[in-house]
């Protein structure tokens, strides 16, 4: 078996805006005392302000230690009852996801929601992990108030030599740092309040933790909600370039023609996101050029993130 790497990684949603389940359908309103949530409450926070984090929820199965069992494009998804047992991903990549503040947190809830289950996290936190049926993992945090903890640590079990990595983006992913090795990728964090504004997010690393620092404060309207999806990199469409494509890819202009190609590997969507984003490939192109690296075009739902690499390719 291979060594396994403890790494703290990958963060979290925050959210809290109380709701009920009313003849199985969610419906929204503001509790008295946003402390006093239930676990279907904070599936129905995330719901109101985030819908698509606890839709096209993956079907699943349940027995004694695990509340939720999904296989998935490939890849399956154990949601355990003990959270202190961790997320446990095996298929197209192995990574096992430990949960922020397991060895405080409550067992797994019933949410009333088919295949989503809650952690109370004893703190004024709620964890609630969902598989998608695309095999993607979200775990949103609901936080109730500005006396909730602001740092979501996620202790990540993954092969070999790997570990996290942060991109000039905001994003992450797990791999070898040449790029060359990559198990999961998360898009940049986000956040919302509960009147759907932003609120401050990002991802820090040091040494092995990722962790998601959500920038709230008394004056903050709760619940907010911050949502990082792992995405694992098989089935991921990606585009390796040559030395010659990177210093292309530096200049807009010639980038705009590269997007074109890309339609070959990451299909018609593929080229609008690359169109999208000519201006964060540019920027990190050049930075990977005259660091003698090249980068790798990682295509994910909705995003695109550039992952620089260096091999015989790179050339």
């Amino acid at each position: 078996m291979n060594a396994t790497k403890k790494l703290k990684a990958l963060s979290v949603c925050v959210a809290v805006a109380g709701m009920s389940v009313i003849g199985g359908t969610l419906t929204g309103f503001v509790p008295a005392d946003a402390d006093t949530i239930n676990a279907t409450d904070a599936v129905a926070a995330v719901q109101q302000v985030a819908p698509e984090a606890v839709s096209d929820v993956a079907k699943t199965t349940s027995d004694t230690d695990t509340a939720a069992l999904a296989s998935v494009s490939g890849v399956d998804v154990s949601v355990p009852v003990d959270p202190s047992d961790g997320v446990q991903v095996s298929g197209g990549a192995q990574v096992a996801i430990g949960l922020p503040f397991a060895d405080v947190a409550s067992n797994a809830a019933d949410s009333q929601k088919a295949g989503v289950v809650v952690y109370d996290n004893n703190n004024g936190s709620w964890t609630v992990p969902v598989a998608h049926a695309d095999g993607t993992v979200q775990i949103s945090t609901v936080i109730t108030s500005a006396n909730a903890p602001k740092r979501y640590d996620y202790p990540v079990d993954i092969p070999g030599e790997q570990a996290v990595h942060l991109l000039d983006d905001g994003s992450a992913y797990v791999g070898i740092i040449d790029g060359n090795t990559i198990s999961a990728y998360v898009p940049a964090p986000w956040a919302k309040d509960a009147n759907g504004a932003a609120v401050g997010t990002h991802f820090e690393v040091s040494g092995d933790v990722l962790t998601q620092i959500v920038d709230f404060t008394g004056d903050t309207a709760f619940p907010v909600i911050a949502d990082p999806t792992f995405e694992w990199y098989r089935g991921l469409p990606t585009v390796k370039t040559t030395r010659a494509e990177t210093l292309a890819l530096a200049t807009p202009v010639s980038a705009a023609k590269m997007c074109g190609q890309v339609g070959k590997v990451a299909g018609g969507a593929g080229v609008a996101l690359c169109v999208l984003n000519l201006a964060s490939i540019s920027y990190n192109s050049q930075r990977a050029y005259w660091a003698g690296q090249c980068p790798r075009l990682m295509f994910g739902p909705g995003v695109v993130s550039t992952i620089p690499y260096k091999d015989s390719y790179c050339r």
